[in-house]
């Protein structure tokens, strides 16, 4: 059976009370926590249970596992099976114009109670789901590919309670676990979270820059990220998607980190503005940045760490949803020539350089 609901509709049957994370409460002006926003930690292993639990509270039935797809893979199948037309509309949905199709009937004229969402996706889903079966061997072999590259790249994340499988999906690193770095290397994860009740995310682009710099037993590291937001200041017709960026930014970094400063256009963000937390091995420092439709904005945050050791081993971990954002690393040693290395973030990355260079 494939069942397509409105995530509006669990989140009715919600009773009670349910104290939202703090920049949830703070930022997104919510009444409360509800499964819409339950996908919050970055670690999904456990945002799993959590989001089992909202739906276990909105009457839903209790699961074997759960698969979250960002719209990339969708993508990625039409691609493979070829345009869907949807008689009920008369449109056809492809890979180029899914998105447009969907928020379209999504957002037009919804209110309350309405099941135009839901309707619509039901019969593209299940159309979808048709093509797939009766695929030819070229389209499967492109499905399988789709499907693996998904997993790769983080547009796919599965958790299952049974133990044994789920050990296999770790070993695999398709559970979207956070990689928690060994003897003492050096570890990256940016993790954003919009908080502005509105799709901008489909036309960011950000850069990220760091760079390291070993001295006197110490790392010395500054991140910056360099937002474009290419969305209209305000949401135009035919678009109904766009506006300013409200992103809650949290950097995940070794435990061991000192912060230092804190700058967003250029100017040092109060620290009564930053949050440090140590939380499962890691240090998480989160700030709200907004970026204005049209606009863009640098992030710069700087810290350190205690470091002895003859080689340098870095682990950027890729957040589910972003794009293949450009990614630069610069290492200086007083032993080595400055070394850098320039990536695309499209899947995790382990970077290593040495410090004593012959």
């Amino acid at each position: 059976e494939v069942k397509v609901e409105d995530i509006y509709v669990p989140d009715g049957q919600l009773a009670g009370y349910v104290p939202p994370p703090a920049p949830i409460d703070k930022y997104l002006n919510s009444n409360g926590w509800f499964l819409r926003d339950s996908n919050w930690d970055p670690d999904f292993t456990k945002a799993a249970p959590v989001i089992e639990w909202f739906f276990i509270q909105g009457q839903e039935p209790e699961v074997d596992g759960i698969v979250a797809v960002n719209l990339n893979l969708i993508k990625g199948w039409l691609s493979a099976v070829g345009p869907i037309y949807l008689s009920d509309y008369q449109e056809t949905v492809t890979a180029d114009n899914l998105w447009e199709k969907a928020q379209a009937h999504s957002e037009v004229n919804f209110f309350p109670g309405s099941t135009q969402k839901r309707d619509f996706l039901s019969q593209l889903g299940k159309q979808l789901l048709e093509k797939v079966k009766t695929a030819g061997w070229k389209s499967q072999l492109q499905l399988i590919e789709a499907t693996y590259r998904g997993l790769q790249t983080k547009d796919v994340f599965i958790w299952l309670k049974n133990d044994r499988a789920q050990r296999v999906m770790r070993q695999l690193n398709w559970d979207g676990a956070l990689m928690a770095p060994d003897n003492g290397n050096d570890y990256l994860f940016i993790v954003e979270a919009n908080l502005g009740v509105n799709k901008t995310n489909c036309c960011l682009t950000r850069q990220i820059k760091q760079e390291v710099t070993v001295a006197n037993n110490q790392l010395k590291e500054t991140v910056r990220i360099n937002y474009q937001n290419h969305n209209p200041v305000t949401p135009q017709p035919p678009k109904l998607w766009g506006g300013g960026y409200k992103n809650y930014l949290r950097l995940y970094v070794p435990k061991d980190t000192s912060l230092e400063q804190v700058k967003v256009g250029g100017k040092i963000v109060p620290a009564s503005l930053v949050t440090q937390e140590k939380l499962d091995g890691f240090m998480v420092i989160g700030l709200l940045v907004n970026v204005g439709g049209g606009e863009s904005q640098e992030v710069e945050v700087s810290y350190s760490r205690p470091w002895q050791g003859a080689t340098y081993q870095l682990t950027v971990q890729k957040q589910s949803g972003t794009n293949n954002d450009p990614y630069t690393l610069t290492v200086h040693s007083p032993t080595c020539p400055e070394q850098q290395l320039e990536r695309n973030l499209d899947e995790d990355l382990t970077l290593q350089l040495p410090f004593e260079c012959s």
